[in-house]
């Protein structure tokens, strides 16, 4: 905050990032982070901030893969190994799901021809 006014409703704070006024208390400038930006300002950032992040892992975790293909696609293989040998239902819902949808796809060939 650069200034500080008497306004309508009392004391006023300028906010750095927007140039506006708003009133000294807590449902326009957060607690706990100074008052050199307004809740608005403050949220806007923090959104900002945590979109670049996101792009940032992103893009690291797409490189990662990319360097690691193999390792990841083995991991996942040997998950799916332990998952048939330890869940006796799992074959039977799987070949049960594949059936069906092997019915589906012979229906809809049928009614192509």
């Amino acid at each position: 905050m650069t200034g500080v006014r008497w306004g309508e409703e009392g004391m006023e704070g300028r906010c750095d990032g927007c140039a506006d006024y708003y009133p000294l208390d807590a449902e326009f400038w957060p607690r706990g982070r100074g008052l050199r930006f307004c809740r608005a300002c403050t949220n806007e950032r923090q959104r900002v901030i945590a979109a670049r992040r996101r792009a940032a892992q992103v893009a690291y975790n797409r490189e990662w893969l990319a360097a690691n293909r193999e390792r990841v696609n083995e991991r996942r293989r040997e998950l799916m190994r332990q998952r048939v040998l330890t869940d006796p239902t799992y074959l039977e819902r799987r070949r049960a799901y594949h059936a069906e949808r092997m019915r589906k796809w012979r229906s809809r060939q049928g009614e192509a021809a």
